[in-house]
């Protein structure tokens, strides 16, 4: 499903699709989800606002966890979006769950809507999620 969206301040005009695994009901690990996303022209979506944040929490009817371009694979702690933007700068958005991020074993992958929050959670990259990507 592709759904139009104008980026804040209506600047930029992006299209999302929401990845359901190309009709299947098994949900991809992050690394099938990004080369899936890479195929279709984009990348996982990226969340540089509150206004990003809230968008896909609704794009994502279901509630569940889904995944986000987020990741510290190259350089721990150094958390870097898939559209090549840095997420460890100061004034950079972020949207941690309280304690996170806490590398619990070889979590360098995010994804969102995760606990009672309902924000992002670092996880090992080999779990399986749903996810978007921004096109």
């Amino acid at each position: 499903m592709e759904v139009p969206y104008s980026g804040p301040g209506g600047t930029q005009s992006q299209r999302w699709s929401k990845g359901q695994d190309r009709g299947t009901k098994s949900r991809l690990r992050d690394n099938v989800k990004k080369l899936h996303c890479v195929s279709l022209g984009g990348n996982l979506a990226s969340e540089h606002s509150q206004d990003d944040h809230q968008f896909l929490k609704k794009l994502n009817e279901n509630d569940k966890p889904f995944w986000i371009g987020l990741a510290d694979v190259h350089k721990e702690g150094t958390w870097l979006w898939s559209d090549g933007t840095s997420a460890s700068s100061e004034g950079d958005f972020l949207k941690w769950n309280p304690g996170e991020p806490n590398n619990a074993g070889q979590e360098n992958c995010v994804h969102s809507n995760y606990g009672g929050q309902a924000d992002w959670n670092d996880i090992e990259c080999d779990s399986r999620f749903q996810s978007v990507c921004a096109m």
